[in-house]
């Protein structure tokens, strides 16, 4: 039976009304009117489906489509997690790529919010086909009427279960996804972990007497069996040449990652201006990084 048939039965057959409110039990009246027009069939608006889509829709025993929600949520959640690699590597504004989750949650409950009282109509559609067929139905959605319990706990539920595996896939992401590169960090902030520390491309700066300013290689492959050596600059501005201040050689490191103090920023040594900090493995460059002090 398609929309405009189901409008027909409910507009011209009492019998069939009263399936339909046998199903729908309370506020059938909002809903027979709504669905009783060919040219709308239930394409009207419905705030308790844009603002409590999940809950609303567990409300009416409509569980199937509390898990296209909640996977909607899902892909959402996943999706997130590709933006910092957009804003690290492209030039792409962070504020509005950070916005997208909003915005396509947003878009998903706008659609519940326009099309929930249609897909209320299909489900109870479908149940009396099913019933006037002689089909067996399983009880999770043959239930009828609302649920008040339902509406609250199927959602928590679902919500539960999608957050174990989120939990461990963000556990993950928040530090193993740290970029290959130099990065330098004051002692307090602590070592970057995972491409969100390090997605805001702009030149550190660091102010003099607060910290001491360390480094932090992640490598493409380990340092084992090579000369690590590490040279700082400085200029007071980028008029200026630069000039070597400091460098020195390790051969102890084993690791993709090597972490050591570059340069004590809390004493009066440190100069304000710019600094810049190459790193070679043996006499090859693989990696530098700008940086500033200020007062």
């Amino acid at each position: 039976m398609n929309r405009k048939e189901f409008s027909q039965r409910i507009l011209h057959d009492s019998g069939y009304r009263d399936k339909v409110a046998d199903i729908v039990q309370d506020n059938t009246s909002y809903y027979c009117k709504k669905w009783k027009n060919d040219h709308h069939t239930g394409f009207d608006w419905n705030w308790a489906a844009f603002l409590l889509t999940p809950f609303w829709l567990a409300y009416r025993f409509m569980y199937s489509f509390v898990f296209i929600y909640f996977g909607g949520v899902l892909f959402i959640s996943l999706s997130t997690l590709i933006i910092p690699f957009i804003i690290y590597y492209t030039s792409l504004p962070e504020i509005s790529l950070l916005l997208l989750p909003g915005i396509f949650l947003l878009l998903i409950s706008t659609f519940f919010g326009w099309q929930g009282n249609a897909l209320y109509a299909g489900h109870a559609r479908t149940l009396i086909d099913k019933q006037e067929q002689k089909q067996p139905i399983a009880p999770l959605f043959n239930k009828k009427g609302k649920s008040l319990a339902s509406g609250i706990l199927v959602p928590v539920i679902a919500a539960a279960c999608l957050a174990v595996p989120l939990q461990i896939v963000y556990s993950w992401y928040n530090t193993g996804t740290l970029p290959k590169g130099i990065f330098v960090f004051d002692e307090y902030t602590g070592a970057p972990e995972s491409i969100v520390d390090v997605m805001n491309k702009e030149l550190p700066v660091f102010e003099k007497y607060q910290s001491s300013i360390q480094l932090l290689y992640h490598g493409e492959t380990a340092v084992a069996g090579q000369v690590f050596h590490v040279q700082l600059f400085h200029r007071e501005n980028t008029g200026k040449s630069w000039t070597l201040i400091h460098e020195k050689s390790y051969t102890f490191f084993s690791s993709d990652k090597v972490k050591l103090n570059l340069l004590d920023a809390e004493g009066p040594q440190a100069d304000t201006g710019e600094y810049l900090v190459e790193v070679y493995l043996d006499e090859e460059l693989v990696g530098s990084r700008r940086f500033d002090i200020t007062l």
